[in-house]
């Protein structure tokens, strides 16, 4: 079960980023992958990469020509889902994406956040220069803890933070010990306050 269900994370992985039959990872598992289209056949089965397909090559254009057309989150999107969403995008009057190279979640399913600004010319990007979230000390622990853990992606970024100090602290808890971050989270919004709980997945 192991072997087929690696065997299924390569196959989808090829897919999404839309990588040609003769490519040296597809060939990797032809043998599987002939069988999986095969059960699918036989099941009357589709996969998530089926849908996506089937949506890029079959979808009827939008009706009407749509005023705006927004991709939120676009750091996420592998490169079969790019495509799709760009044919769906050029549809519409307005094409907007939206994300942040930083807080990719996907790379491991084929996401890459390089794609985010690499369809559009220079004067059609836009970064923000302020964040409406963050206050100052928030942000320069954020961005400090990004710098080390995101592999570059902050490098030559710059934008302001809020006006506000906000407080930073730090706990050992985990998913399987929370009660202690539970009970300052529970104070700190008895105070009122807002809490941001910035932390790492040991599978990422």
């Amino acid at each position: 079960e192991n072997g087929r269900g690696t065997a299924l994370a390569q196959l989808n992985l090829c897919r999404a980023r839309l990588l040609p039959g003769g490519h040296p990872s597809r060939l990797a598992v032809d043998g599987f992958e002939k069988r999986w289209e095969s059960f699918k056949a036989e099941t009357g089965s589709v996969d998530f990469a089926d849908m996506i397909h089937w949506a890029d090559s079959e979808s009827p254009a939008c009706p009407g020509k749509p005023a705006v057309f927004i991709v939120d989150e676009a750091q996420d999107l592998v490169p079969a889902q790019w495509q799709l969403a760009q044919k769906w995008g050029e549809q519409a009057e307005h094409f907007i994406t939206a994300g942040d190279p930083a807080q990719v979640l996907y790379s491991f399913a084929g996401a890459d956040p390089a794609t985010l600004l690499t369809p559009l010319p220079e004067g059609q990007q836009r970064l923000l220069s302020k964040s409406y979230r963050l206050p100052r000390l928030i942000h320069l622990h954020a961005e400090g803890w990004l710098a080390r853990h995101s592999g570059g992606l902050t490098n030559g970024r710059n934008y302001h933070p809020r006006a506000a100090g906000g407080i930073v602290s730090s706990s050992l808890a985990t998913y399987r010990e929370p009660n202690d971050l539970l009970s300052s989270i529970a104070a700190d919004l008895g105070r009122g306050h807002s809490v941001m709980i910035l932390t790492s997945c040991r599978y990422m």
